[in-house]
């Protein structure tokens, strides 16, 4: 209970939900990790078939549908807070804090969050 609370107080923006796929890789490898669940400024959810590593440090590739300001991609590093089975069988949920978003990125993925592939 204690650390639902802190999680809650921790999120200052409001999720959104994306409608559309959008592919989670390693920005190195270009590995596919998952897919996107949810967004906000300060962290992502991704769905995935793997479990993916609490308390790493990632640098991750955000594949978008569509050009958005003439970009097809937002990289940001991250870092794996948690991650437990989803409802649906056979995959995970994990939460990852996002860090050293640039502002230019940070301004992207709120256009991209107003946008017809993310609920309101």
């Amino acid at each position: 209970m204690e650390e639902t609370i802190k999680t809650a107080e921790r999120r200052r923006s409001k999720r959104r939900r994306a409608r559309g796929y959008f592919e989670i890789v390693d920005y190195k490898t270009d590995q596919f990790l998952g897919c996107l669940a949810d967004i906000t400024s300060t962290g992502i959810m991704v769905v995935s078939e793997n479990r993916l590593d609490t308390g790493r440090h990632y640098r991750l590739k955000l594949k978008l549908n569509k050009e958005i300001d003439c970009r097809t991609h937002i990289c940001f590093e991250a870092v794996g807070l948690w991650c437990k089975e989803s409802i649906d069988p056979g995959f995970y949920n994990t939460g990852f804090e996002i860090i050293n978003l640039s502002d230019v990125d940070r301004i992207l993925i709120e256009k991209l969050t107003k946008s017809s592939m993310f609920d309101k």
